[in-house]
């Protein structure tokens, strides 16, 4: 029989120095320092708590010559809420989604790096991420398998993820022991071999990572941690490394492949040369503009471009230092550096008072270790799978795929011609001319956002410095559009920035692109918007259950009537089922025919002139993509398809393009926020309940087919209420795809529950509070109180009062007073730093609300802007007898007093009833 120490090897035999002692970090520099990139795993258990150490022990190696390119992290023991405050200085990091706060993996890569995720599971016990880093051309991965997992469920994610990923380095802790020879090992090494992955970490003693206390007092060493790979063109140098803030040792990985192309970690440069307008030249060139004899808009844009030109000069500043020394002053303890380090924030934040963008980066660096960056896009997939490295050509890349997108899209849509839906009735009313006035124009414009963007060819800055000179020739030059139908050609062209949603970032698919139009086209498109807009109001036109993108409707009015027609109906015939079909689309912007929009624009009463200006600005509308000021050519975008995303236009036209949705004849009550769907059903027979939703969808997905539209089936999702003792059985298809049915979702922010309570909802503000709570001690107790008042409001009050109203009035008790000790927590640690201060004075000293107060004083200001139009709601306010949200809330409003009940303004109503709710226990 073999013993364990006769067990072949799976890898290279590396030689290995006597075991080291803590922190002898020269043992690792022996082993790695002729790799070319270097990674290092570690079990922490408890990340928030061990990050300093961690952090400490990575700037050492620095110090001592040697870089880390990537840090796999096991059991992290933190939520996924959470995760957004914990990082290390000049690293990415990516988190596992971890709900329930244990286990977890997480990875962190260096900046100078590109990377993304193109794997991220949690499913039975399994968490893993992979991440992609094309200058490196691997893939890293970190797989962490809890107890309760079975080896069943490991190998057969292990052969999904090992098939498919090519040249890749994977950190497994799994619990199988590679010293002991039985089945689970046996079929767990064999099924690594299968995919030509061999581990890394030699089967004997000399590789344990876990020493494996046993009854008798005697211990015995194990590898359950595995270091996977099939990238033999690698070589490879191991390393293990004892630490104080991990029982198990770190596993020092070197590798390089032999390429001339070398990484380096190179600071960034702290001086950036960029272009700018010296507005004293270019007031001068204005000057002396005949604005008079300037006959169209596309003149005006040429004359500005001309003086921009002119005017324009290069300058050079200085990157803010972020630099944190006193992090890692060795000489003070753990507890003396953390002192330094919160009073070197609080100093900080501080000096940035009147600068409130600053302020805001500032503290999210502060909480997170993490300067605000945006992702740097380095490299990309051409059509031929090539990567490609030069910024110019990602530009052009991405510039084609944002282009096509939306033809690819149309053309994968199965053809409904035939079908016959319900269409859009013809209005006898119509809106045919619009104009402005020289008061509005100079209204807008002072209404505009700053923006002093190089690239926009009439910033708004420029706009509102010379508004009173601009302001009557503007009007002159927008209402000869107006009257003509002609959109100017200079304002039809939009500047792309592109931003990374998640994934392989090598492909263009897993960018969003985020549309920027030129300041003066916002502000024309401004003044159709408001006409528009008029026109629909008056007539009626926008149905009132669309929520989004209207004056005095917000995600709050959708949440309110869904929940409370579920609550009205499941009350109103006991022992009834209710279910609600949240949908979602595809790329919804992106699809939308020219032809059919310009025919439901027509048919609505957009005719004449005004209908030739829409036409017109949709029409050949040019665009191109900006890559840390690098920028593709400009393109035409050749296909009749896809609103303007960004523009001030495009939400309307949105809202006008889908309105016909609610001629459909559906069983269900139909909700919409912009394209976010959710139709409810309350239902006495389990029968019909079934056959209505089976119908309906069915009909919903005639109409988004036959109006250009994608159902995306993987995030629409089917809920039902009040079902637990009933056996039902409802298979909801899209084609081959089915729709899940969940107990929970997120539906506008807010969690909702399939028994109608709040649980979910609560965990999850009392974890991001108790997470905020713990990540501004780090900010100290020296931070200005109107700077910490301004924290308080929005990091811990803005989750507190989202939906308060709702979940406060069917919380229980032991609810409300867990939210209540997750709010004292994060005040202590943002007024005070200390935990012995007096809560209470700090209440009364800044006049803050507590939890119940919040949830009262949302609760009236529901009823009150339902009652006085200042929210749009098509519910009904009268009954006080109901178990619903708006009964409860207005028995409420009804017991306030008159003088609080019948405020004509809403910040009087919102400034009086607060001031009540602090001085007073009555409310």
């Amino acid at each position: 029989m073999m013993t364990r120490r006769h067990l072949a090897f799976v890898a290279s035999v590396f030689q290995h120095s006597e075991e080291p002692t803590n922190y002898n970090i020269q043992y690792f520099l022996d082993e790695v320092t002729s790799s070319k990139y270097n990674v290092i795993y570690v079990k922490i258990d408890s990340l928030r708590k061990k990050l300093d150490d961690l952090e400490l022990y990575v700037h050492r190696l620095h110090q001592r010559g040697t870089e880390i390119h990537v840090i796999a992290i096991t059991e992290i023991n933190i939520h996924a809420e959470t995760s957004k405050y914990v990082n290390l200085p000049d690293y990415n990091a990516y988190f596992s989604t971890n709900p329930n706060g244990n286990g977890g993996v997480a990875i962190f890569i260096h900046k100078s790096l590109t990377s993304g995720l193109i794997d991220n599971l949690e499913n039975g016990g399994i968490n893993c991420l992979i991440a992609n880093i094309p200058k490196l051309n691997v893939n890293v991965g970190v797989l962490y398998k809890s107890p309760t997992a079975t080896t069943e469920s490991l190998l057969e994610y292990y052969k999904r993820i090992l098939k498919k990923n090519q040249r890749m380095i994977l950190f497994s802790d799994v619990d199988i022991d590679l010293l002991i020879s039985n089945v689970s090992t046996r079929r767990y090494t064999n099924t690594v071999r299968e995919h030509n992955f061999f581990i890394l970490n030699k089967i004997e003693y000399d590789s344990a990572t876990r020493e494996i206390s046993l009854r008798n007092g005697l211990a015995e060493y194990s590898i359950m941690d595995h270091v996977l790979s099939n990238g033999k063109q690698f070589k490879y140098s191991f390393s293990l490394c004892d630490t104080t803030f991990s029982d198990d040792k770190i596993i020092a990985l070197g590798f390089h492949d032999n390429k001339p192309d070398k990484i380096e970690f190179i600071a960034e440069a702290n001086a950036i040369t960029y272009n700018m307008v010296d507005y004293r030249m270019f007031n001068q060139r204005f000057s002396e503009i005949d604005l008079q004899s300037v006959g169209s808009i596309d003149s005006l844009v040429s004359e500005m471009i001309v003086c921009k030109m002119d005017s324009t000069i290069q300058r050079q500043r200085f990157r803010r230092n972020r630099d944190k020394p006193w992090i890692y002053d060795e000489s003070l303890d753990k507890s003396d550096r953390f002192k330094m380090r919160s009073e070197a924030y609080a100093n900080e934040i501080n000096q940035l008072d009147i600068d409130s963008k600053r302020l805001c980066d500032t503290i999210n660096e502060c909480l997170t270790n993490n300067p605000s960056n945006k992702h740097s896009i380095d490299a990309m997939y051409n059509k031929t799978r090539q990567i490609v490295a030069d910024k110019k050509e990602i530009a052009n890349i991405l510039n084609g795929y944002f282009l096509d997108i939306g033809k690819i899209l149309y053309n994968r849509i199965p053809h409904m011609m035939n079908c016959v839906l319900p269409g859009v009735d013809v209005n006898r009313n119509h809106i045919q001319y619009i104009s402005t006035t020289t008061a509005e124009v100079k209204k807008k414009i002072d209404l505009m956002k700053n923006n002093n963007n190089f690239h926009d060819s009439i910033s708004s800055n420029t706009l509102k410095f010379h508004s009173r000179k601009l302001a009557p020739h503007l009007k002159r030059l927008f209402n000869d559009c107006f009257r003509n139908g002609v959109y100017p050609r200079s304002l039809k062209i939009d500047r792309i920035v592109p931003v990374y949603k998640k994934f392989d970032p090598l492909q263009p698919k897993n960018y969003r692109p985020i549309s920027v139009p030129p300041s003066l086209s916002k502000l024309m498109e401004s003044i159709i918007c408001d006409r528009i807009t008029d026109f629909c109001l008056q007539n009626n036109i926008i149905d009132r259950n669309q929520y989004g993108f209207q004056k005095n409707s917000s995600a709050i009015s959708a949440v309110v009537t869904v929940v409370d027609y579920l609550q009205v109906g499941l009350n109103e015939y006991p022992g009834s089922i209710g279910a609600c079909l949240f949908i979602d689309l595809k790329k919804a912007s992106n699809t939308i025919p020219h032809k059919l929009f310009m025919n439901k624009l027509f048919r609505i009463g957009i005719q004449g002139p005004l209908y030739n200006l829409i036409a017109d600005y949709l029409h050949e509308r040019r665009q191109y993509v900006d890559i840390d000021n690098v920028l593709s050519e400009e393109a035409v975008n050749p296909n009749a398809f896809s609103i303007p995303q960004g523009s001030a236009l495009g939400p309307l036209f949105f809202l006008l393009y889908i309105n016909d949705i609610f001629k459909m004849k559906l069983h269900g009550k139909i909700i919409l926020f912009g394209d976010d769907t959710a139709i409810v059903y309350v239902e006495t027979d389990p029968v019909i309940l079934k056959r209505h939703m089976e119908s309906d969808l069915k009909l919903l997905n005639k109409w988004f087919n036959k109006n250009a539209l994608t159902l995306n089936t993987e995030k629409t999702k089917a809920m039902l209420f009040n079902a637990e003792n009933i056996e039902l059985q409802i298979n909801l298809n899209v084609g081959s795809k089915a729709i899940e049915f969940v107990d929970n979702h997120k539906y506008m922010g807010v969690y909702l529950q399939n028994n109608l309570k709040w649980d979910v909802h609560i965990n999850k503000i009392i974890t991001e509070i108790s997470a905020l709570a713990d990540a501004f001690k780090k900010i100290g107790n020296k931070v200005n109180g109107n700077i910490s008042l301004g924290i308080y409001y929005k990091y811990v009050y803005n989750h507190l009062s989202k939906i308060a109203s709702i979940y406060g009035t069917f919380a229980t008790k032991v609810q409300l007073k867990r939210l209540q000790v997750a709010q004292d927590m994060a005040i202590k640690s943002i007024f005070s730093g200390a935990n012995d201060y007096n809560i209470n004075a700090i209440y009364v000293q800044y006049k803050l609300l507590k939890v119940s107060q919040i949830i009262k004083y949302d609760l009236a200001l529901l009823i009150y802007k339902v009652k006085n139009n200042f929210l749009k709601l098509n519910r009904q306010v009268k009954d006080i007898s109901g178990k619903n949200i708006l009964s409860c809330g207005l028995k409420y409003f009804n017991s306030l007093d008159s003088s609080i009940q019948n405020q004509h303004e809403l910040h009087h109503f919102k400034r009086n009833f607060k001031r009540i709710c602090i001085n007073s226990n009555r409310y």
